[in-house]
């Protein structure tokens, strides 16, 4: 919640490759570090400085999915986008929905002329098993 009646993505200052992302506000949620991949970059004009965005898998499943009061699961075909203020927020989340009923992910860049996705292929493999399976 963005305590205004809308909604935003959790947030945090930064981001470290381990179980838990830290949340603005000191809450914590637990990630599978191994699930975890940049999604999209790109600028929205209040916010300095821009966004990283991350898709994750959080640790656990279902009602073992310990959330702070301020965060929600919504259903994908349930997404609040009018209760979403920035533009840039909601083609992510829309894009997101698209990429996931495929099961294909991409990484967004944005740019100047409209930004740039560039497709991944399977799942995000450890960069020593993916060296040793390039003969590296």
């Amino acid at each position: 919640s963005d305590g205004k009646g809308g909604w935003v993505l959790p947030s945090a200052r930064r981001r470290k490759a381990d179980r838990e992302l830290v949340l603005d506000g000191g809450d914590a949620l637990r990630l599978v570090p191994e699930e975890t991949f940049l999604y999209s970059v790109f600028d929205v004009a209040d916010s300095d400085p821009g966004y990283l965005v991350y898709r994750a898998r959080l640790a656990g499943e279902g009602a073992q999915v310990s959330l702070p009061d301020t965060l929600r699961f919504f259903p994908v075909e349930d997404l609040p986008y009018d209760a979403i203020a920035t533009h840039e927020l909601r083609s992510m989340l829309r894009r997101y929905v698209q990429e996931r009923q495929a099961g294909r992910f991409g990484i967004y860049m944005d740019s100047d002329d409209g930004g740039r996705v560039a497709m991944i292929d399977g799942q995000a493999r450890a960069w020593l098993q993916a060296s040793q399976d390039q003969g590296q």
